[in-house]
């Protein structure tokens, strides 16, 4: 099949292959001067519309998208655990990060979370230039199965021993492959760091002393590259302490001539202020005050030893009072 987009045409192929299906998506230059493609996606039939229970356990998938360059994959399994999931491994080019469009009022909020697209890499594609992706797509029944067929298809796929760690931890990460890789190397945060042969992979092994996200690079096969992020907190009591500290000065309803006095509520990090339910150009799903909050209170109420003191700048009610 073949669309024209302007310049762009870009050609469909799909073929089957050993219970597979194959797709390649090209898009190809056939204009007189440069054309820039950027944030081109591709939408995919994961089904993101949940009309009711029954629904849900006969007919959708809980999509995990890794968006990991040139190592992307997807893993679509059914609501219900039960039966074969969707596997799809990218196979040419790269997934860089993916897109939800097409979610408003009028699809009833949290019933329609949105049209899933996988976004390519910017193109630049000169007069008669072609770039584009491919993918595979497979069926599979246990977690660990999704993995051997994208090993046993060529694929390479990153994990990490922990993704949260503590400031002095080591982090591990290891990219698997069945396959011999060519100049392999890799980077944290950018900068070289040695990688080691081990019975499950290649390695990184790094100290962990800086607070943050650190991004592991995988670089191999002439260009390709995936990674893994890691996330170093100071410790997991400590970080405990700040949220509990963060709900209490800034997230209970302290106003006692609203009907949600004592309440929890959103903040918005942006304007600095509680975001209140009652705004007519946004919908109130999963933004109420009694049905998604309520697990902040229960975090303070058993949080009997804090680190430092959970304080309080603004007068609280002795018990929380919800709109349920």
């Amino acid at each position: 099949m073949r669309y024209r987009c302007g310049e762009v045409e870009v050609a469909v192929t799909r073929c089957l292959e050993a219970g597979s299906l194959l797709e390649t998506y090209t898009f190809t230059n056939v204009g007189r001067s440069d054309v820039t493609l950027s944030e081109a996606g591709i939408y995919t039939p994961f089904n993101d519309h949940y009309p009711d229970a029954q629904s849900c356990m006969t007919s959708r998938v809980n999509a995990h998208i890794w968006p990991g360059g040139h190592a992307a994959y997807v893993q679509a399994v059914p609501m219900s655990g039960r039966g074969l999931s969707l596997g799809m491994m990218v196979t040419g080019g790269a997934v860089v990060h993916y897109q939800i469009s097409g979610r408003s009022l009028a699809w009833s909020a949290s019933n329609m979370c949105g049209v899933i697209s996988l976004i390519l890499p910017d193109m630049h594609l000169k007069p008669g230039e072609s770039a584009g992706i491919s993918w595979r797509l497979f069926a599979y029944d246990k977690p660990q199965a999704f993995f051997r067929k994208l090993e046993a298809n060529g694929g390479v796929w990153v994990e990490a021993e922990k993704y949260v760690l503590e400031k002095g931890d080591t982090a591990r990460v290891t990219l698997h492959s069945r396959e011999s890789l060519e100049k392999l190397s890799a980077r944290k945060n950018g900068v070289p760091v040695p990688v080691r042969r081990t019975a499950e992979g290649w390695m990184v092994e790094s100290p962990m002393e800086e607070l943050g996200e650190a991004c592991f690079e995988f670089l191999y096969d002439g260009g390709k590259r995936t990674r893994a992020n890691c996330l170093t907190v100071s410790s997991a009591r400590e970080l405990l302490a700040k949220r509990v500290n963060f709900i209490i000065d800034r997230q209970q309803m302290t106003r006692r001539d609203d009907p949600r006095y004592g309440a929890y509520l959103v903040y918005d990090n942006e304007t600095d202020e509680l975001f209140l339910n009652d705004r007519p150009t946004v919908s109130p799903a999963d933004r109420d005050e009694g049905g998604e909050r309520l697990g902040m209170g229960v975090l303070k109420s058993i949080w009997t030893k804090p680190v430092g003191s959970c304080r309080s700048s603004k007068p609280l009610p002795r018990f929380s009072r919800t709109t349920t």
